[in-house]
């Protein structure tokens, strides 16, 4: 995690110091995400596995659900050519990264069957 925020702060220091803004901010944008990251993953661990395996087929149809809806218009945003986003105001979501989680979960569960 360490190496990686680096990397986005020395690659992303330049771009945002040519757009006029300052050169620290991408890398705190991104470190502020990379805690919140932590936590997630803190609360994760301690979450029993009956939960997460009771909730893996219902999270599962939730993401196919989210994967159709990006593609409608006015919903889904459209980025570098790909209508594959939702904007929330604060940041762009990308379902496809949720569903590869939910899907490493769901595949858990039905090989634990």
């Amino acid at each position: 995690l360490a190496i990686g925020l680096v990397m986005v702060f020395s690659a992303s220091a330049i771009e945002a110091a040519l757009d006029d803004q300052p050169a620290w901010q991408p890398g705190v944008l991104q470190l502020t995400w990379a805690a919140l990251g932590v936590v997630a993953m803190l609360v994760a661990l301690r979450l029993p596995v009956g939960f997460l395996r009771r909730w893996s087929p219902i999270a599962l149809i939730g993401v196919a659900v989210l994967l159709v809806l990006v593609l409608v218009p006015g919903i889904g945003i459209r980025l570098n050519g790909a209508r594959q986003w939702f904007d929330l105001g604060f940041a762009n979501f990308q379902p496809s990264e949720l569903a590869k989680l939910v899907f490493a979960l769901w595949g858990a569960h039905v090989i634990a069957l």
